[in-house]
């Protein structure tokens, strides 16, 4: 036979022509990402292509505005964001470099008769997820290898960064001390301590308020101390028998109240 015939494998169906010849898909998917790949008829794999470079670009832009949220203007907020983690961005603009040009060379290709996806470039892809969710999560790797059994909870923050994708549970409590303004002979006594119960106290129970004089100069009012303990195993700045917190009384009638979350 003068042609040569391909032989079908039973139950296999060719592939459709690409709809624009393979240098345009590139040129495309360097334009776009993940687009060239559609038009080249891999539908599927292009919009995992464009899912995941928009993914990352989101993450990797809300990571350095979290690291220099007060700085204005987007070259500025680059610039500090990259002096703070030179390392973290520098690493994860090489890989969003080399991801995006890959993703025209695989487009490319994919449009050329007979070519089958390779799956290096999803490799890179769980590459770069996998750095910014290490980031995200704080892991530090020291605790990681000593404290292996705890590793799980950031682990799943690495696999699933998200900040809407997982839930902390979350316990309220409070302490609260009476404050009596102004003082007189009979100041409350300071609230009697429960073991194992969040607790707050203030010296003195009693005090006069701050106030402004004619030229409308603040006149302190008495300085109160105040100390708190929320539970055995949480100790704050402030607490019983340690160092304590120095408040003004600035307003009549207040109840003095400490919270924390844990």
């Amino acid at each position: 036979m003068a042609d040569a015939q391909k032989k079908q494998i039973p139950g296999q169906t060719e592939r459709p022509p690409s709809l624009v010849p393979a240098p345009l898909a590139g040129v495309i998917s360097l334009i776009l990402p993940g687009l060239g790949q559609v038009l080249a008829r891999r539908v599927q794999r292009g919009l995992i292509m464009l899912g995941s470079m928009v993914s990352i670009i989101g993450l990797l832009a809300w990571r350095v505005r979290e690291a220099a949220h007060r700085e204005v203007g987007i070259w500025a907020t680059f610039s500090k964001a990259l002096q703070r983690q030179p390392f973290f961005i520098g690493l994860v603009l090489v890989g969003v470099l080399a991801l995006w040009l890959w993703i025209a060379w695989d487009a490319y290709r994919q449009a050329q008769p007979e070519r089958e996806g390779g799956i290096g470039i999803f490799a890179l892809i769980i590459l770069i997820f996998f750095v910014l969710g290490w980031q995200i999560g704080g892991i530090d790797p020291y605790k990681l290898v000593t404290e292996l059994p705890e590793a799980g909870p950031p682990l799943s923050q690495v696999l699933w960064p998200w900040k809407v994708a997982f839930t902390r549970e979350t316990e309220f409590i409070s302490a609260g001390a009476d404050i009596l303004v102004p003082c007189d002979d009979n100041p409350p006594p300071p609230p009697e301590e429960v073991e194992g119960q969040p607790y707050v106290m203030a010296e003195p129970t009693c005090g006069e308020l701050s106030s402004l004089d004619e030229n409308n100069e603040i006149i302190p009012g008495t300085t109160l101390s105040l100390g708190a303990r929320f539970c055995p195993k949480h100790r704050y700045p402030g607490l019983v028998g340690g160092p304590h917190r120095q408040r003004v009384l600035g307003a009549p009638g207040r109840r003095v109240h400490h919270g924390a979350d844990r």
